[in-house]
């Protein structure tokens, strides 16, 4: 499995295996210079990784200095801040990140720690799944069990991961009784339009 990206100027353009295993192109920031996704390792293991138009390829990396395990899944408009899951520490399965821009750091982006909120899940783990231009990450995180899993949403406020039910209800929103939030996907650019199931 390879893979690519598509515009009308140059049709369909390959981006490439890594070593012979598969890759996948899941995120492009708006002027597609920049493309993230996937690279498979010699393990199996999904590796965060990001294509220039050219094909040229960089694993970025993740919180983890033992495994390089990640997906990027958006990115901003300019492409200099990522989101994403990986690898992480402390008791941490799968955590939701934000890389950075930085060329003198390993990989060229500063992986940032996004939190996981307290949960009963048998693993602890986050995603992030979108990014504002104002910095608002989106995700899910593992709620109880194996495979229940809750909405969640990180800024600066914040500083961390947060249930997105007890962010609505901290902005004074109830009559929330009726609804589980699940996994927020999407956010608009300004930040003020989340989407998700």
């Amino acid at each position: 499995v390879e893979a690519f990206y598509w515009n009308e100027f140059n049709g369909i353009v390959g981006l490439g295996q890594l070593n012979g295993n598969s890759t996948k192109a899941q995120a492009v920031n708006s002027n597609g210079s920049i493309i993230g996704g996937w690279a498979q390792s010699n393990s199996g293991t999904r590796q965060s990784c990001i294509w220039d138009v050219e094909g040229n390829s960089t694993l970025i990396g993740s919180l983890s200095p033992w495994s390089d395990a990640g997906e990027v899944t958006s990115f901003t408009d300019d492409g200099s801040i990522i989101v994403g899951f990986g690898a992480s520490t402390g008791g941490n399965d799968t955590e939701a990140y934000m890389a950075i821009e930085n060329s003198n750091a390993l990989g060229g982006y500063n992986m940032v720690a996004l939190g996981i909120p307290a949960n009963f899940g048998t693993f602890n783990r986050s995603w992030a799944f979108d990014i504002s231009e104002n910095n608002v990450v989106v995700g899910q995180y593992l709620y109880s069990g194996m495979t229940n899993y809750r909405a969640s949403i990180w800024n600066e406020e914040l500083g961390t991961m947060t249930n997105f039910n007890d962010y609505l209800e901290s902005l004074g929103i109830d009559e929330l009784s009726d609804w589980t939030f699940l996994k927020a996907h999407c956010i608009s650019n300004d930040g003020t339009i989340i989407a998700g199931t």
